[in-house]
């Protein structure tokens, strides 16, 4: 039996300045967005180029960073508003991931032999990264199943 690809990385490009984006998150809540921001992009790139929003998030953040569970929430949304998480997919999916976040990860398993990426989340022009394949998701079909 094939040995599963990774899809997460172990580590990731962290930049020596900030943007203004990140600047001005940081003017509005002060330097707790740091810590947060940097861990939410440690989850995330942990399992890929994604992560779903949400109490468990806010909860795995408040872990490593001890910061109350309302101001990581309010971060979190502060960085949706201000588009540093992509807020359609955000809101379709409810999922925190952004053109940025999927470009240093398609880089960085570049050599890989090949990276899966659900087309519903893909915010990259795909034929710039050779070893990505697109993956269906299906919207309508639920994860539950019955069984007696």
């Amino acid at each position: 039996m094939a040995r599963p690809l990774k899809q997460g990385l172990d580590y990731y490009p962290l930049d020596v300045e900030w943007d203004e984006k990140v600047e001005l998150l940081i003017s509005e809540n002060g330097s707790d967005a740091i810590s947060v921001m940097v861990t939410a992009w440690q989850l995330i790139y942990k399992n890929g180029y994604y992560i779903e929003n949400g109490n468990d998030l806010f909860f795995m953040i408040r872990r490593r960073t001890m910061l109350d569970v309302k101001i990581i929430e309010k971060i979190i949304n502060s960085a949706i508003s201000r588009k540093l998480f992509n807020k359609d997919l955000h809101e379709k999916y409810n999922i925190l991931t952004s053109k940025a976040i999927q470009d240093r990860y398609c880089n960085a398993t570049s050599r890989r032999e090949g990276v899966n990426v659900y087309r519903n989340y893909c915010l990259l022009d795909i034929s710039e990264h050779i070893n990505v394949t697109l993956v269906e998701i299906n919207d309508d079909i639920s994860t539950q199943s019955k069984v007696k």
